[in-house]
């Protein structure tokens, strides 16, 4: 479900806004119909719950993205990670197919010479973005 889009920096993997928006309009419209007096008492708790999740959620789909440009990569997702990596300290690119729930993902890994892994999930994207992703880091590290 991630898009890919070349912008004049580079390259930018994220996902679509409007998936984030839904995400978040779910979890209001479950905030108001628990909120409201006519949800039964003990179904609150799983009401808050499923507000939390969704909301999370949103926030997770409208933050995360992987941004690649000349100078290297940045994997940020709010909250939850912040990677960064310049392609003069990247030591090589390989391309995995991971197995995930929903069926198999490709990863683009790129490690570092101290042995990190800079991992980018490619959920749902086409094999010629994720063809020009590859072509856009394996140019980038060097050999």
């Amino acid at each position: 479900m991630q898009k890919l889009t070349e912008t004049s920096q580079g390259l930018v993997l994220s996902y679509p806004i409007w998936l984030g928006l839904v995400v978040l309009a779910i979890g209001v419209t479950l905030a108001i119909y628990g909120a409201r007096g006519k949800a039964a008492p003990k179904m609150r708790l799983s009401y808050v719950i499923g507000t939390l999740a969704m909301l999370w959620g949103g926030v997770f789909v409208l933050t995360a993205r992987v941004t690649l440009t000349d100078a290297g990569m940045r994997n940020y997702v709010f909250l939850v990670k912040d990677e960064r990596l310049e392609w003069r300290d990247a030591a090589s690119l390989q391309l995995e197919r991971r197995h995930a729930k929903g069926g198999p993902v490709w990863h683009i890994i790129v490690l570092d010479h101290a042995g990190q892994e800079f991992d980018i999930g490619t959920p749902g994207l086409s094999d010629a973005d994720r063809g020009r992703v590859v072509k856009f880091i394996a140019a980038k590290v060097p050999q």
